[in-house]
């Protein structure tokens, strides 16, 4: 019993959830700031400062931060 109290408490406190989903369409190289994809959101919302699993193939390849922002509307 002490086992399964320890454990319940040691639970992580905070849990991801999906707010928005986009497809990167291009990346961008440069020098002085680093890499910059091009995404169109297929669904959601994006925000800044916001955490993103970068998925390739259905297998997770990187988990970084949205940094800043740049939006464009398509007409």
């Amino acid at each position: 019993d002490l086992e399964k109290a320890l454990k319940s408490m040691m639970a992580p406190k905070f849990a991801d959830r999906q707010i928005g989903l986009v497809e990167v369409r291009q990346l961008f190289k440069i020098s002085s700031v680093g890499t910059i994809a091009g995404c169109f959101v297929l669904d959601g919302k994006v925000k800044r400062d916001a955490k993103v699993h970068v998925i390739r193939g259905g297998k997770q390849v990187a988990e970084a931060q949205i940094e800043s922002l740049k939006i464009q509307q398509i007409a």
